[in-house]
């Protein structure tokens, strides 16, 4: 069993990536002008959609906060404001 850290481009609203299953998100930042996420992740596992929401201040979600887990916020070079929630697998 090996491990290694890979980084995910971020889409603004709702969006899926395929991830090994048992990724364990470890951040989401910008990184240039971009945001990405960065997993955790066992290369050997299968792969699983890893389901997102990229809310902007003052937007609204309709997934209530208990079934959805806040994994960080990210500002954009144009200053607007995000906050990235992960929503499950599938």
């Amino acid at each position: 069993m090996s491990f290694t850290i890979w980084k995910y481009p971020v889409s603004l609203g709702e969006f899926k990536v395929d991830m090994p299953q048992g990724a364990k998100i470890l951040d989401v930042q910008i990184q240039g002008n971009d945001p990405v996420i960065w997993a955790i992740v066992e290369p050997d596992n299968i792969i699983v959609k890893y389901h997102f929401f990229a809310l902007p201040t003052g937007g609204e979600i309709d997934v209530p906060p208990p079934i959805s887990k806040h994994i960080g916020t990210f500002q954009l070079p144009n200053g607007l404001v995000f906050h990235l929630f992960y929503l499950g697998w599938e």
